[in-house]
């Protein structure tokens, strides 16, 4: 067969019925259909993801900065490793639901010397560690790094707060247990005087007088013991009981977070295209449902 006949014969309309569909039924399986109409979805996946990439492209941009802030519970000889860390991850996660709040964005808006914080302020740890995530969106890139290191001080400043808190609590609580204690040695002092009076004035003090004042004495004995160990733990339970913080990596340079153009037509491209499938498999099963009526009357 030479050139001019081949290009005559793929030239050759194919033979049609008396109703205008083709002479050969049309492919009936998904993929011969989709091979027929592979322009159409071509077509359409390319409109998909340049419209969307041209309509995202005119949006508001939303740029975003973050700081990385450490809290640490500090750790005392009668406390295990172990403790330290789970407090240190607990006390994180604790701090990190109030970062958004005015506890945190008053102070950091009053920083800047403004009425309130325009960017969105979120927050969260690192896999449930002690490092929390401080992160602001704004309209600016500059804005968005200057309220995120605002937001992360304000935060540090927060939990210092928080332990001087915890530190007059403490203080409190140990002033009052110190006064319960004071009360009971006097109390064991004058019953030693009494004994000892007493048993002075007794002429068998070997037996119950004597009793008495060693049973006093091992009292008083006991209760001071309790007093000075108290003390020599007071100043190691008040230090493990005062969380720190501090801030380990600065606010970062403010990245564009929204939009994002090829990611959104990247996606409108997929959409469409299972779209553009599912509509020639559609068409397909129509085109052969038509030959089937036309081919039977």
């Amino acid at each position: 067969m030479t050139l001019p006949m081949l290009k005559d014969r793929v030239r050759r309309p194919a033979p049609t019925t008396g109703g205008g569909l083709p002479s050969t039924p049309p492919p009936e399986d998904r993929l011969s259909m989709l091979w027929s109409a592979k322009f159409w979805v071509i077509a359409l996946v390319v409109v998909a993801a340049a419209a969307t990439y041209l309509i995202s492209s005119q949006l508001p941009a939303t740029y975003q900065s973050q700081s990385t802030v450490v809290v640490t519970s500090r750790g005392s000889s009668t406390i295990s490793p172990l403790d330290t860390v789970n407090a240190s991850d607990g006390l994180a996660s604790q701090y990190a639901q109030v970062v958004s709040t005015k506890a945190i964005t008053g102070p950091a808006s009053s920083a800047l010397g403004r009425a309130s914080l325009a960017g969105n302020v979120t927050a969260s740890t690192v896999a449930n560690q002690n490092l929390i995530h401080v992160q602001v969106r704004e309209a600016s890139p500059t804005e968005a790094q200057r309220e995120t290191r605002a937001v992360a001080a304000a935060l540090v400043k927060y939990i210092g707060g928080s332990a001087n808190s915890q530190q007059r609590s403490y203080g409190r609580l140990l002033s009052h247990r110190l006064a319960g204690l004071d009360t009971a040695i006097n109390h064991a002092r004058k019953a030693v005087r009494s004994a000892k009076a007493s048993t002075s004035h007794t002429a068998n003090a070997n037996s119950a007088g004597a009793t008495t004042l060693n049973n006093a004495q091992l009292n008083l004995s006991a209760l001071i013991q309790r007093k000075q160990y108290i003390l020599s733990q007071a100043g190691v339970d008040e230090t493990s009981q005062q969380p720190s913080a501090a801030i380990v990596a600065p606010a970062s340079a403010a990245s564009k977070a929204y939009p994002k153009p090829l990611l959104f037509a990247g996606i409108a491209a997929l959409v469409a295209l299972l779209v553009g499938i599912e509509l020639a498999w559609v068409a397909g099963r129509r085109r052969t449902a038509q030959w089937r009526t036309v081919a039977l009357s």
